[in-house]
């Protein structure tokens, strides 16, 4: 029998002697349907139905639909009231739109503020400097002088551009963005990196990169090093890797309990990644989603906009194989905690 849930006039369909899918009257309801004494809500029977109408209802596609359920770690309470869960669910059913490889979480999964856009990262606060659109562009001399870093008198009042780097560690790690900055501020670095401003012209200036106020003093970006010891500052252990990854390698890092932040392309005019965007950008990587259909989309906490995104697997590698300025392919950094609580 074959059956639309387009029609929502009351309907018993039987599947087997003492099994039925009951349609309520009136529209979708949050409510169970017994099918083979086996739970599960209605709402997600109408979407997977919905995304496969018109469908046999038989007993082995019964069985298909009751497993993917089960195993997507989901249950009716978190799915009824959790935006962030069902919004996850809805993607693992429709994946992303037709007409895009990407698009803009509607909820954050992380803490303190992350993942919640420009005016959010603290209750009450605005870090962003006047004037720019950009969430992580940071007055970051005023904010010296606010936390009372004893070498505020050093900062300028000029935004910070580049502290993508820094942001996406402190979400990983749960952190917060004053006692991370603050954390970044008092560090040596065992590595040292050379920062060159207006290369090739006759203006060309050296800065070496010694200690975590070289880097926020200067409007600099943040190496691939700089990360591990910002890291191990969280107490946390963390690697450099490179070479080209394949979804899986993505995948078992998260499932391995790791933080992955990874250096991608990103576009400063639409604020999200792009193969083409011109900009070496860092990230954090939270979530490796595999959908209905078989597709595989990556969750990204982006800094740019401070905001959580999802991006279909293939435009997120063509973002990561390459950077503006960067050898490395696939360049990013792999952190395990520690036991130390993050403050």
């Amino acid at each position: 029998m074959r059956v639309s849930f387009t029609n929502y006039e009351e309907k018993k369909i039987p599947i087997k002697e003492k099994a039925m899918i009951e349609v309520p009257t009136g529209g979708i309801e949050w409510h169970w349907k017994l099918i083979n004494g086996r739970d599960i809500p209605f709402r997600v029977l109408q979407l997977m139905f919905g995304r496969l109408h018109p469908c046999d209802l038989l007993e082995d596609r019964l069985n298909e639909i009751y497993e993917t359920w089960r195993e997507f770690k989901g249950n009716f309470a978190a799915y009824s009231h959790d935006p962030s869960y069902r919004e996850e669910f809805e993607l693992f059913l429709d994946g992303l739109p037709a007409d895009t490889n990407y698009q803009e979480a509607q909820s954050a999964t992380l803490s303190n503020g992350f993942g919640e856009g420009k005016v959010r990262w603290e209750e009450g606060e605005d870090y962003t400097a006047d004037g720019y659109s950009a969430a992580q562009y940071f007055k970051i001399g005023a904010l010296a002088e606010r936390w009372e870093w004893a070498n505020a008198d050093e900062y300028n009042t000029s935004p910070h551009f580049n502290l993508c780097g820094e942001l996406s560690v402190i979400g990983v790690v749960g952190g917060t963005v004053p006692h991370g900055l603050g954390l970044f501020n008092d560090l040596d670095f065992d590595t040292v990196q050379t920062a060159v401003f207006d290369k090739g012209k006759k203006n060309e200036r050296r800065i070496q990169l010694n200690t975590g106020p070289d880097v926020l003093q200067n409007n600099v970006s943040t190496w691939a090093s700089h990360l591990t010891e910002f890291f191990d500052a969280y107490g946390w252990e963390a690697d450099v890797d490179t070479g080209d990854a394949a979804v899986e390698d993505l995948t078992g890092e998260l499932e391995a309990g790791r933080g992955v932040v990874a250096l991608v392309e990103l576009s400063t005019t639409n604020g999200f990644l792009e193969p083409e965007g011109g900009t070496a950008h860092w990230v954090s990587v939270l979530q490796v989603l595999h959908t209905w259909d078989g597709e595989d989309i990556v969750r990204v906490y982006n800094p740019f906009q401070n905001r959580e995104e999802y991006y279909d697997w293939e435009h997120f590698h063509d973002c990561w194989i390459q950077t503006p300025g960067n050898s490395s392919v696939c360049l990013r950094v792999v952190a395990q905690s520690g036991e130390e609580e993050q403050e």
